[in-house]
């Protein structure tokens, strides 16, 4: 509950934000379009390469044992 309300805080102040350039003249609204899109792209391709390098592959559900040098299971 405390992450959704954090989310919600800093969307809110990106809004706010941006809405403020927007009100002063300081930039067009493809402007502040195109820097959330572009941060949204950067922390979605950090998200992805973070999962990636961390995510953990279970290991095969059953071992099938020691194998000889032609690959034949020793039993």
């Amino acid at each position: 509950m405390i992450t959704v309300g954090l989310f919600a805080l800093a969307a809110l102040m990106i809004a706010s934000q941006v809405i403020s350039r927007l009100y002063l003249g300081y930039h067009w609204l493809t402007d502040t379009l195109s820097s959330v899109g572009l941060s949204m792209m950067i922390t979605a391709l950090t998200i992805a390469v973070d999962t990636h390098l961390t995510a953990r592959v279970p290991e095969l559900a059953q071992d099938p044992g020691p194998t000889t040098a032609t690959g034949d299971l020793v039993r």
